[in-house]
């Protein structure tokens, strides 16, 4: 297992693993603050090596909250190995995603509403619901208000296993995989979570795969997604959202 810890932003940490034999890393955040939180579990498999990784950074134990975008196992296939390790912890989530997550979980979640934010000290962490966006209809995004942050999930995807950031522009290839690999629904699902990131002030883009994309970086991305998507809707003679 390939292992790193990067700080991203101020007491924000990306925690990478690549498994042997995986195209792609895994990418988890622990925000440290008053109430630590953890963005994404991980898969099941993995929950002892993000284990450790975040224990080097604060006792596992006060973990307050865990947060990911949607039902699926590496965002959440380690949840009750957390859930028992951090007696605290909640697990903060929609109501969509929650309809999935009380038949897996030990524990009830924290249901929170579109825009709902979290204090979690030095950092707030505001919920964004993006249905189907990057994918899966319970999808919802985190957007750290004070770093101005987007925890981004499978926005951003990228191959290999790649320091935290990175000054070239990756658009290009991001969208190239994201057509190759069909996990993005081209459509009205992307046209609305653009929408909802329009007026967003995004410093930096904590992709779930690859490197953290920078302002200009994710602005470039978020414009040739547009773009591809347009084209999208005019083959298929649809009216862009």
């Amino acid at each position: 297992m390939d292992t790193k810890i990067e700080e991203i932003q101020e007491n924000i940490f990306r925690i990478c693993l690549r498994p042997p034999g995986s195209f792609i890393s895994f990418n988890h955040f622990l925000i440290r603050d008053e109430n630590p939180t953890l963005i994404h579990t991980g898969h099941k498999k993995t929950f002892a090596d993000v284990y450790k990784e975040v224990a080097k950074l604060i006792n596992p134990q006060d973990l307050r909250y865990i947060a990911f975008s949607h039902f699926e196992p590496d965002e959440c296939g380690s949840l009750n190995e957390w859930l028992e390790a951090a007696p605290k912890v909640e697990t903060c989530i929609n109501k969509i995603c929650d309809w999935s997550v009380k038949d897996f979980a030990t524990k009830p979640s924290k249901v929170l509403k579109d825009d709902d934010v979290l204090d979690l000290g030095k950092h707030q962490l505001r919920m964004l619901e993006t249905p189907h966006f990057p994918h899966a209809w319970e999808a919802c995004l985190f957007y750290e208000t004070t770093t101005k942050t987007l925890f981004s999930s499978d926005l951003g995807t990228q191959q290999g296993f790649k320091d935290a950031s990175d000054s070239k522009d990756l658009s290009e290839e991001i969208v190239d995989l994201q057509v190759k690999l069909g996990y993005m629904p081209f459509g009205v699902p992307i046209a609305n979570g653009l929408k909802k990131l329009h007026d967003l002030e995004i410093l930096l883009l904590a992709t779930m795969h690859g490197v953290a994309l920078d302002q200009k970086s994710t602005k470039n991305l978020l414009q040739l997604l547009q773009t591809k998507n347009n084209e999208f809707c005019s083959d298929l003679f649809l009216t862009p959202v």
